[in-house]
């Protein structure tokens, strides 16, 4: 009994350690990037020509960098009490054939777009006509409507670009960000550098029918 007594009373200084503010550590030798377990690409990331579509890159661009050739962005929103749905700006082809639709989802401005070959009902409420030709809704990789599949996978660097892809990677936050994530947090462990990484995520959509490329939708966000 006194045995588990003394184990007791010298145990518990371990688990009563004082809360306190570390200084953020140094983590210039950590690498700047990192591939997420998450993803299902070898390198975490796709080329930046893949989000980029009229000169309009995501998340370079905002929703006010929408300008000619398109006419202004409407910005809509199908369900305004869905606090967690995007805002979009949706535009037609000449031809009504195909859609390129921008998405800015709360306080990422212009995080998305997809480019859509019309069928009945498969468009939102809202979306602008245009003089535009169907064919230059494309992205500056050459992803288009009627695209191959193995033309997407090897513009996305995958084997098998179709259904919902994930890429993601992480990035190094500067030492003066961790210092400012630490500056309200009080811990009984010193920090240490893996957990100062953000997540920069891509995910893809890719549907195909006999004729090739139906839909392709991509966003991009970085989270801490």
């Amino acid at each position: 009994m006194l045995r588990i007594i003394c184990l007791l009373l010298f145990a518990f200084p371990a688990f009563s350690s004082e809360l306190k503010q570390w200084p953020a550590p140094d983590c210039s030798n950590e690498p700047q990037t990192k591939i997420s377990r998450y993803s299902q690409s070898p390198n975490g990331k796709v080329d930046s020509s893949n989000l980029t579509i009229m000169n309009l890159n995501i998340p370079a661009n905002s929703m006010a960098d929408i300008e000619a050739p398109f006419p202004k962005p409407v910005i809509s929103d199908d369900r305004p009490s869905c606090a967690s749905c995007s805002d979009y700006a949706c535009y037609l082809s000449e031809d009504k054939s195909s859609a390129l639709i921008f998405y800015k989802y709360t306080a990422w401005d212009l995080n998305a777009f997809e480019i859509l070959k019309v069928k009945e009902n498969n468009l939102p409420k809202h979306c602008i006509q245009t003089s535009i030709t169907a064919d230059k809704f494309v992205t500056k990789s050459g992803i288009k409507i009627g695209s191959t599949k193995e033309f997407v996978s090897k513009s996305l660097g995958v084997s098998d670009a179709e259904g919902e892809i994930i890429f993601q990677y992480q990035n190094k936050l500067s030492h003066e960000e961790i210092a400012e994530q630490l500056r309200w947090s009080k811990s009984t462990r010193p920090p240490t550098c893996e957990y100062f990484y953000s997540d920069a995520t891509t995910a893809v959509t890719a549907e195909y029918d006999a004729n090739g490329l139906v839909r392709f939708k991509i966003s991009f966000m970085e989270t801490l």
